[in-house]
């Protein structure tokens, strides 16, 4: 990840809730990077649990685009 500094210490965010939050939550990981995912709810505990394997801050959303762009 070539992030600079500061950026590094806000770390990244990502709405998904599949196997992106997990590729984002692992690249994160990886790079000592903090990782927040905005997932809908209702979505399957497996695919929240991936994520969070990988140390994703998990926030739950109504299940609509608008709910997640403002969350």
């Amino acid at each position: 990840m070539s992030l600079d500094p500061a950026t590094r210490s806000r770390g990244v965010a990502a709405h998904s809730s599949g196997n992106h939050a997990a590729a984002v939550a692992c690249a994160a990981w990886r790079a000592g990077v903090p990782c927040t995912v905005v997932v809908p709810r209702g979505t399957p505990q497996i695919k929240i649990s991936n994520a969070e394997r990988f140390g994703a801050k998990i926030v739950l959303c109504a299940p609509t685009q608008r709910a997640r762009a403002e969350t």
